[in-house]
């Protein structure tokens, strides 16, 4: 392979590797730590950190290598029964973790992964101590993890390596300088994913011992991964037999070492070719394992049923601008679809419209099948979104001397990697904020007649088009009178303001900026900030979040998101003579006033339009005041109402007409409205979509638009 073997290629695969091995770690540790005598966990652990000491050699991380032998050891103590799992144990092997994680980070962007973790070395050398090279009696666990080794001195002759002229002067001058000729067949473990990494590094340990004179495959082959999982070398060397096996057997991901000493006779005379079948039998007893030649047999039979899946990487751009395009071929889709009802009605029942109309649905059927598709290739389980939080919570509960149990469920749910992204932050907030304010102290629970461990739930589900995460707790709850006091002590609100609001209202205080009920600051929460943050983020997602709380038996906060950012469904409307497009998820009902009713239901109430429904109060707007044009009423006998929600608030939109529900692709307004008079500075728009025909519909921003006319009606 040569001195000039580059493993930059491989780092995609190596970061993919290293992300789902300390993934699983961090999982297993927190599992070990509940049941601390679960071996198979254990051992799991364990052969992950083998695995990844490996792969980070492989590729020249010398210290990441390091810090991960380290913990196997550590592990390796606990495994021989030598040391007990224990909190402060896990605590260590979770540090170390961190430390693989942020030099894993490294790798990532570029950087040499290395940083200062000698005190971190100390303490995982301080915990495993000094450990026997060969212990007498090993667990049967350890026997597993080590590599099968044959090595035969009684054996066919027979060389399955056809050499060259050049090849066999080199063995004839090895022979007569008394050099050892060796013959060695390598064998990958089946889940062996850097496998050409693997051979670069049998080829540098053997080059430092002597010279390998010929591979099948030959170097090129071994470095592009043209090979299963076994490939075979001609070595000479001074060392002897032990001391080459020896050398290859550090190397992780290898199943199978075999070497034999040969003469240059073995591999001069190559015989004729021999039928495949002639050659697999003529192996079999090279393979042999100490089970016997019967048991090697089946193990070849069943390699055609591990298939691995197929897939390829591709990057998010990528899926960005596919989406882009399918998005266009939903406007052209819903084009295409009037078109054809216009050519349908004015040809009909001839045969060019029976065409047309077949065509048209064709096209409809492939872009509904493409959208769909496009959109389940950007979507992730949001499983990979909640596997960070076990950790974080089991640190929080530990730093705060709180006992939870934390409950997780619907990690299958899958939702657009895009949302998941952003969703990262916003869930830490709301878990830490469960464990600070939500779960009372141990004491306090037991007080109470509770138990003393606290639940936290963090659930995932879909509900028709959108995707409900809910994070509840069994704690304190959140105590209105708490909210109006700390409301009025810091300024939010009057005793009379407060007076007049339902307890709903009172609660959403959480969410303004700067507002916290903490009478004390703590490392977790308390400065005022977070639930502001949740609530912007959420909204700029286009969703919404909801709290239920009773005062002391907990609470549920409930964040109902889109699938997906880039297609949404949508009311279509008319007013003020502009299409608008109400996202559906913020519609509520749907009303309409006769105008005789209108005297006796709408009333004016600090000069704004009210309605009472169903015994509440509920503002009306028409999207003439809101984006301040005059308009003319079209339908004088009726009053249409679109009641829409935002923070457990409604609002009635008055609009002139119902086009129907569509689903619409969302254009950025960009600069082009930026500086208009009519859109430049007013809130309540999220963006753009153009209709079938060929026509502009304005995206509103419903949670914008209720806190905008809420501000407005409180001023006055």
């Amino acid at each position: 392979m040569g001195d000039t073997y580059d493993t930059s290629q491989y780092i995609s695969i190596f970061l993919s590797e290293a992300e789902d091995q300390l993934e699983k770690m961090e999982q297993d540790l927190l599992e070990l730590e509940k049941d601390r005598n679960n071996k198979e966990v254990l051992n799991e652990i364990f052969r992950l950190f083998h695995t990844l000491k490996g792969s980070s050699a492989a590729m020249g991380f010398t210290l990441m290598s390091e810090v991960a032998h380290k913990g196997e050891n550590v592990l390796d103590k606990i495994r021989k029964g030598e040391m007990e799992v224990t909190s402060d144990i896990v605590d260590l092997m979770f540090e170390c973790l961190d430390a693989l994680n942020a030099m894993k980070d490294m790798v990532a962007n570029g950087e040499d992964p290395v940083m200062d973790v000698e005190e971190l070395l100390k303490k995982l050398e301080n915990a495993s101590g000094a450990a026997p090279s060969k212990p007498k009696e090993e667990p049967v666990e350890k026997k597993e993890e080590e590599k099968e080794v044959v090595q035969e001195k009684e054996i066919s002759t027979n060389i399955d390596i056809e050499l060259n002229e050049y090849d066999r002067l080199i063995l004839e001058e090895a022979s007569q300088k008394s050099l050892n000729i060796y013959y060695i067949e390598v064998e990958l473990s089946p889940d062996a994913l850097m496998k050409a990494v693997r051979a670069f590094m049998v080829f540098n340990k053997l080059k430092e011992m002597g010279e390998v004179v010929k591979s099948v495959p030959d170097a090129s082959d071994l470095e592009a991964e043209k090979f299963d999982r076994d490939f075979k070398l001609i070595f000479v060397s001074k060392e002897d037999k032990d001391t080459v096996y020896n050398s290859i057997s550090t190397i992780s991901e290898i199943e199978k070492v075999e070497i034999r000493e040969i003469e240059v006779k073995d591999v001069v005379a190559k015989p004729a070719e021999e039928p495949k079948v002639a050659k697999e039998e003529k192996k079999t007893p090279s393979t042999t394992t100490k089970e016997g030649s019967k048991a090697a047999a089946p193990k070849a039979q069943q390699k055609p049923q591990k298939k691995p899946e197929h897939t390829i990487r591709v990057s998010i751009e990528k899926l960005d601008v596919l989406l882009n395009l399918v998005g266009e071929l939903v406007i052209d889709r819903s084009k295409l679809a009037q078109i054809g009802e216009v050519l349908e009605a004015k040809y009909k029942e001839t045969e060019i419209s029976d065409e047309l109309r077949d065509t048209v649905s064709h096209i409809e059927r492939i872009a509904n099948d493409l959208q769909e598709n496009i959109m389940k290739a950007r979507m992730l389980p949001i499983g990979q979104l909640f596997s960070r939080f076990p950790r974080m919570m089991r640190d929080l509960s530990r730093k705060m001397n709180k006992k939870i149990n934390f409950i997780m469920t619907g990690e299958e749910t899958e939702l657009d990697r895009t949302v998941i992204e952003e969703m990262g932050d916003l869930l830490i907030h709301l878990l830490r904020n469960a464990v600070d304010h939500g779960i009372e102290s141990e004491e306090e629970r037991v007080a109470k007649g509770k138990d003393p461990v606290g639940t936290i739930k963090l659930s995932a589900r879909h509900e028709e088009s959108h995707i409900i995460i809910e994070i509840e707790d069994d704690g304190k709850g959140i105590d209105p009178e708490v909210i109006k006091e700390a409301a009025i002590r810091k300024g939010f609100a009057t005793p009379d303001e407060l007076s007049r609001l339902s307890n709903e209202e009172i609660i959403n205080f959480i969410f303004l900026p700067g507002f916290s009920s903490a009478k004390k600051v703590s490392e977790v929460s308390g400065r005022g900030v977070g639930l502001d943050a949740v609530k912007d983020g959420i909204e700029k997602l286009k969703g919404q979040i909801e709290v239920e709380s009773t005062p002391g038996k907990g609470s549920k906060f409930i964040l109902k998101l889109p699938l997906t950012l880039a297609i949404i469904k949508a009311l279509l409307v008319e007013a003020i003579n502009i299409t608008f497009a109400i996202p559906l998820i913020s519609v509520e009902e749907i009303i309409r006033i006769r105008r005789d009713e209108i005297p006796s239901r709408v009333k004016l109430v600090k000069g704004h339009r009210v309605i009472k429904l169903r015994g509440m109060v509920l503002p009306l707007v028409s999207m003439g005041e809101i984006f301040g044009i005059e308009e003319e009423e079209k339908d004088p006998d009726r009053l249409l109402i679109v009641v829409v929600k935002a923070d457990q608030r409604k609002l009635g939109i008055i609009v002139d007409e119902l086009i129907g529900g569509q689903d619409v692709v969302i254009k950025s307004l960009g600069a082009y409205l930026g500086k208009g008079r009519l859109f430049g500075k007013i809130p309540g728009l999220a963006g753009s979509t153009i209709l079938g025909s060929g026509k502009v519909a304005l995206i509103l921003d419903v949670a914008t638009l209720v806190k905008d006319i809420e501000k407005k009606t409180r001023r006055e």
